[in-house]
């Protein structure tokens, strides 16, 4: 840290500390001044450099990383400037007359401030963006800022698999998940632009990263799975056993569901914001115009009606071939719906804000199933 005493305009003088405030001068300021002094080969010309362009014929004491410059001489011989060194000494040393005035700041206030970290508020530690649930009734849930999925079995929640803060590794910004016929749990990770099958401890990569940002997954009952790329504005499909990606449609997907009949539903971000897809690319619209806020995801129940998760509306739409769409829930205790699957046939959704999984019950009310904390 450097510390002078200015008196502008101009540059640095010498005062005493109750007549004029203190500069302070960042550390890479310090350092280059440093660079600068011993590029000029000895300390005695910089001293020269420094006191020639003061206005006063004494300067207090200069600290710059450990070396402290002495006060000038009654007489003091005029510095040359024909070095790129020196004129960039004395630039910095004029850029720094211009540094907001400030109270004197010790070197164990610093060190201090430097090691002090900011402390995170738990609810950003905790983001849980999707939900699967597999045939034994055990839950999963991603979590975009646990870097991982939580696993929620015989009333106890624990965590299945948590990655690192560190961009572009496994599960680094998960955000979306699934369970095959299998039981294996699938999650996209949007960092890495991959799909993994994660166990405890364990995330094995499925594409090498032939996707881009995998928005939602679902899976047919031969273990086909189809990705919603929301960059690439594809819907995918990667064939049961293998690791390749097929195109199947550009329908510019957000979320995807298999229902009961096999068949692929898809929330879309174009006009068309829901339609059946087949795996010859063919399109059934079912909502053809604008009528959701911002769509999430969809789940269809065995009856064949479609739920659609609305996060700018906090609310549920009711979806039936051939009608309108109609809200089905609104508000509170929902404040952003986003990830959903069915249990029972009945509607389960997670809200990352509520940071709660809400499970619908016969009459159509949420009720609080689990909530994600540490």
């Amino acid at each position: 840290m450097l510390i002078l005493r200015s008196r502008s305009p101009g540059l640095f003088s010498c005062r005493s500390q109750a007549q004029r405030p203190t500069a302070i001068i960042p550390p890479i300021l310090a350092d280059t001044l440093k660079i600068a002094k011993l590029a000029s080969g000895c300390d005695g010309f910089f001293r020269r450099l420094l006191h020639s362009n003061c206005k006063s014929s004494t300067i207090m004491s200069l600290t710059a990383n450990g070396f402290r410059l002495p006060k000038a001489p009654a007489t003091v011989e005029k510095a040359k400037m024909p070095a790129p060194a020196q004129f960039v000494l004395l630039l910095l040393l004029a850029c720094s007359t211009l540094l907001i005035p400030a109270t004197q700041v010790t070197l164990a206030q610093e060190e201090a401030a430097a090691e002090a970290k900011p402390q995170i508020p738990l609810e950003l530690q905790i983001y849980p963006l999707d939900i699967a649930v597999d045939n034994q009734g055990v839950a999963y849930v991603v979590d975009r800022s646990m870097h991982g999925v939580w696993k929620w079995e015989a009333d106890q929640l624990s965590v299945l698999f948590e990655g690192s803060a560190k961009y572009r590794t496994p599960l680094n910004a998960p955000r979306c998940i699934a369970v095959d016929p299998d039981g294996n749990v699938l999650v996209g990770d949007s960092a890495t632009r991959d799909i993994y099958r994660v166990t405890e401890g364990k995330a094995e990569p499925i594409t090498g990263g032939k996707i881009g940002i995998p928005m939602d997954l679902a899976v047919k009952a031969d273990g086909t799975i189809y990705v919603a790329d929301a960059e690439l504005r594809t819907l995918f499909r990667i064939p049961a056993g293998t690791k390749e990606v097929e195109k199947v449609a550009d329908v510019n997907p957000r979320g995807v569901f298999v229902d009961s009949q096999q068949q692929v539903w898809v929330v879309s971000q174009n006009a068309q914001q829901l339609q059946i897809v087949s795996d010859s690319g063919e399109s059934q619209v079912v909502v053809d115009s604008r009528v959701f806020e911002f769509p999430h995801q969809v789940v269809v129940n065995s009856a064949g009606e479609a739920f659609v998760s609305d996060g700018y509306k906090k609310a549920i739409w009711k979806v039936k071939q051939g009608s309108a769409p109609e809200i089905w829930f609104e508000g509170a205790p929902l404040d952003n719906p986003v990830g959903m699957a069915l249990v029972n046939d009945q509607v389960v959704v997670v809200d990352p804000r509520a940071r709660q999984v809400f499970r619908f019950d016969e009459q159509n009310k949420p009720q609080v199933w689990f909530e994600i904390a540490r």
